[in-house]
């Protein structure tokens, strides 16, 4: 599998997983707020993650895309 199918695979089960750790405490637990509070965290490292992971994969794309048209423009020049 590409990476990027394993980037959101492991996004899906860290979100999954940890909601049912977090929304398994009760109402009158006072470990509710912890849950809150730790769901809010890992959820906004995720999507922080997945904005680093997509600004990688379009500066990886760019300078591939650079390569392949390096000899296009040069060919260019020529004529």
């Amino acid at each position: 599998m590409s990476q990027t199918t394993w980037f959101i695979f492991s996004a899906f089960v860290l979100i999954e997983g940890l909601n049912y750790l977090w929304s398994s405490p009760t109402v009158d637990n006072w470990f509710l707020i912890v849950g809150i509070f730790g769901h809010a965290f890992i959820a906004s490292a995720v999507i922080a993650a997945s904005f680093h992971y997509f600004l990688d994969a379009t500066a990886f794309t760019q300078s591939v895309m650079n390569k392949k048209m390096m000899p296009i423009k040069e060919s260019m020049k020529k004529s």
